[in-house]
């Protein structure tokens, strides 16, 4: 056995066990659709490497079996392209790939009957490139930076395409007798780089699964799965990391715990599903007019919390004047005629040390809001409180 074929062989079994241990991994994930995507362009590439072993070895299939071994080189980077974009829920490639692959499989085969080794070699190498660079967009989830192993399967498959173009480039210049310095380099990168770089696409594929299913189960540790914003756990796992920042860096923050007035009256009139329209609509109005670095979470039934990062005592007045002025505007189907308000402890983290502490004065707050009247706010100010009301802001 020469080293061609001990590196196909191997390759071909790496590329099945790739494709099993993808489809295992994601059966975790609900949904997958990468999986399917993902776990084919594995399988076809060793079904790609055996067919290409068989015509190695015996000439199976002539110039068709050329063609085959092409068709399946390149609809393997589509599929990993595809399974990118399903990721990251963006469009997949058009249909307008596959048909590509048709018209230069379809080249391929003629070059291959008429015995023009380089040009079907480089047709599909240049194809696999080109495919490799599209898919390049499609690795990092969109709006946020990329994390490592999202980097890590952008570089390996950067040197899959700069693989693919080297032996593309060098087999034509052969096809036309162009002379280069290069000498067997495409030979030596089939050889020697790319098997790690195939099984490290595949390493990678399985590490984005594990770290997303990872990211999956954090989210629903720490999300409220009515209203979609951050449960109790999270909202104070995200003020335990924020808070210490704060202090260090003496910026005013503000801790405010919010309550739908007379929610059970909701609740008992127009029943518990009513009830949770007007919680998802409550979350929509008081998120829409919070900033992208403040903290909202619901900490259990109608209670909500908010935390306003360099937020002064007068511009968190003025915040609490437009939650108040968003929530009339709310309306709901289940209940007609509603007319949606809440009360508003606040404790600023300026004179509190911790946010225990914050809790405990907005807490007391809160239900001086109530006590007094409701749709209003109640400002705690270390030991002392101080209500008032927000409209006259």
């Amino acid at each position: 056995m020469n080293e061609g074929v001990a590196v196909l062989t191997t390759l071909a079994l790496l590329a099945m066990v790739l494709s099993i241990a993808i489809a295992l991994s994601a059966r975790s994930m609900e949904p997958a659709p990468l999986a399917t995507s993902w776990s084919l362009a594995f399988a076809l590439s060793s079904a790609a490497w055996t067919l290409n072993i068989l015509h190695g070895l015996t000439g199976f299939g002539g110039a068709f079996s050329i063609a085959a071994v092409s068709a399946l080189a390149m609809i393997v980077p589509v599929l990993l392209w595809k399974g990118l974009t399903e990721r990251a829920g963006q469009p997949p490639p058009t249909r307008g790939w596959m048909v590509a692959v048709v018209l230069v499989d379809s080249i391929i085969l003629c070059a291959a009957l008429k015995h023009a080794d380089g040009l079907w070699a480089a047709l599909s190498q240049l194809f696999r490139a080109v495919v490799l660079v599209m898919a390049l967009r499609h690795v990092a989830m969109p709006n946020r930076q990329a994390r490592v192993d999202e980097q890590m399967m952008r570089l390996l498959l950067a040197l899959l395409a700069a693989i693919s173009l080297i032996v593309g480039v060098m087999a034509l210049a052969r096809q036309f007798q162009t002379a280069t310095a290069l000498g067997d380099l495409d030979r030596w990168l089939l050889l020697l780089a790319l098997p790690p770089v195939f099984t490290g696409i595949g390493i990678a594929a399985l590490t984005l699964i594990a770290n997303d299913l990872a990211a999956n189960l954090r989210r629903l540790a720490t999300t409220d799965p009515l209203t979609g914003i951050l449960n109790r756990r999270g909202f104070d796992q995200m003020s335990e990391q924020l808070i210490p920042t704060v202090g260090r860096r003496e910026i005013v923050a503000m801790f405010i715990l919010t309550d739908i007035d007379r929610f059970k009256r909701i609740n008992d009139q127009y029943g518990h599903e009513a009830g949770d329209q007007v919680l998802i609509a409550f979350a929509r109005a008081i998120e829409s007019q919070l900033r992208p670095l403040d903290l909202f979470g619901r900490t259990g039934g109608e209670e909500f919390a908010i935390l306003l990062i360099g937020a002064t005592i007068e511009f968190s007045m003025l915040v609490v004047e437009q939650l108040r002025s968003a929530l009339k505007q709310v309306t709901v189907d289940a209940v007609p005629n509603l007319r949606l308000t809440a009360s508003f402890g606040m404790a600023p983290i300026g004179s509190v040390d911790d946010l225990g502490r914050a809790q405990r004065y907005a807490d007391r707050a809160l239900y001086e809001a109530k006590e007094s009247g409701r749709d209003r706010a109640v400002l705690a100010e270390a030991e002392a409180s101080m209500a008032y009301d927000a409209s006259s802001c």
